[in-house]
């Protein structure tokens, strides 16, 4: 069922992607998986607030395989509801922490 849902993402069909996150969520409300493709579903259909609300799930998450990429995501969705005082806050972090997205957070500062 993952297989097929991450194709169905791979093909850019968030709403079908979406469905199938939810699905496994209501069985598996913590699915690091699902929280976070959910999250970039969201993300893609331009629902920022619920984007928000997933990639927050998945950093209290215990497993934190999508921790980097999730805080990118959270950054960039509270910059595009203009909430520069949390985006900010959060490229901070990213920053600090010298991940993948340190330099492209860095330039989202300077912006």
């Amino acid at each position: 069922y993952i297989q097929q849902t991450m194709e169905q993402f791979r093909l850019g069909n968030f709403k079908q992607t979406l469905s199938r996150t939810q699905f496994i969520l209501e069985s598996y409300p913590t699915d690091v998986n699902a929280l976070f493709y959910g999250g970039l579903c969201y993300y893609n259909l331009n629902e920022l607030n619920q984007a928000i609300d997933a990639f927050n799930q998945v950093l209290a998450n215990s497993f934190d395989n999508f921790d980097e990429e999730a805080m990118w995501y959270l950054a960039n969705a509270y910059d595009l509801q203009h909430n520069k005082t949390k985006a900010r806050e959060i490229f901070q972090v990213i920053v600090q922490q010298k991940g993948y997205y340190a330099k492209q957070a860095e330039k989202m500062l300077r912006k």
